[in-house]
């Protein structure tokens, strides 16, 4: 049972797209709410998008990124709550975090767009 689960993770840690269409499609028939369903997607895909693109990035530059994104990530999350503080007078931390997280799919998706673009290339290239 734990070699299925491990094959499920390493499958959607490769293809974090295809994690974010499952738990779309399953979010989806359940509660038939399309905005939730893709919210959810997008919360559950950061972790698998998140490893994909530090063991792509790893296996392709030799480096790693880990502490790059966590102070990525802490510093948006500071402006966040500045902003925050700023426009409403108050800091909702779990709002904060949750923008945070979801700016981070998009900006890792991207970077793993780029990713798997550039090692295209340099693999045809060589």
């Amino acid at each position: 049972m734990s070699d299925i689960i491990v094959r499920f993770i390493a499958i959607f840690i490769t293809m974090p797209i295809l994690a974010f269409c499952v738990v779309y499609m399953v979010k989806r028939k359940r509660t038939n709410q399309k905005e939730k369903a893709f919210l959810l997607a997008i919360d559950v895909t950061v972790v698998f998008i998140f490893l994909s693109v530090y063991f792509s990035f790893y296996m392709t530059f030799k480096t790693s990124i880990l502490s790059i994104s966590l102070i990525v990530f802490l510093s948006l999350l500071g402006l966040f709550t500045t902003l925050q503080w700023k426009i409403k007078g108050e800091v909702l931390l779990k709002k904060a975090l949750k923008g945070v997280w979801r700016l981070s799919f998009f900006l890792f998706f991207g970077l793993y767009l780029f990713i798997i673009i550039y090692g295209i290339f340099i693999r045809i290239k060589a």
